[in-house]
């Protein structure tokens, strides 16, 4: 049977006086032989069905991301005056049958906000099939016509 020592971090004590190197120390670790410590086999069916539950439940989320059950079914928007509703989904890039764990608020926010009558938005997502979008709009306080040229300037708070 074969043995080791322990290992310590502390400095080895001088070996005693009197004691034989090769008697057997007090505190080794026996260790078992290298056959009694692979892993237990596992049965081939065991092994098989816990393949088929992983792909039932990557195939589940597949048809949850993928399919009518998180699909975007409607699209509420509320506060726009010079855009249309399909003119908002569009520039959001609202439009398909994404998923609604697919769509992204700050991405959609921030297109909104690019467009000029556009003064602020807000996106989210809500479940089954929702997603609302708030509009606030720039409000025009006066025309300015600059000079000879025919170009009205809209002025705002």
């Amino acid at each position: 049977m074969r043995f080791r020592r322990r290992s310590s971090t502390l400095p080895r004590a001088p070996w005693p006086e009197g004691l034989d190197r090769t008697e057997p120390l007090r505190g080794q670790v026996w260790t078992r032989p290298e056959a009694s410590t692979r892993p237990p086999d596992v049965h081939w069916a065991w092994r098989a069905l816990a393949a088929a539950g992983a792909a039932a439940e990557i195939a589940m989320l597949a048809w949850l991301w993928l399919g009518p059950a998180l699909a975007v079914h409607s699209i509420q928007v509320t506060g726009s005056r010079h855009l249309t509703a399909s003119q908002v989904a569009r520039v959001a890039g609202l439009q398909g049958n994404g998923s609604v764990l697919s769509v992204d608020d700050t991405a959609a926010r921030q297109k909104l906000e690019g467009q000029v009558w556009v003064r602020s938005a807000t996106v989210q997502a809500q479940l089954p099939g929702t997603v609302i979008v708030q509009v606030s709009e720039w409000q025009p306080v006066a025309v300015y016509h600059a000079g000879p040229s025919k170009k009205l300037f809209w002025l705002s708070s």
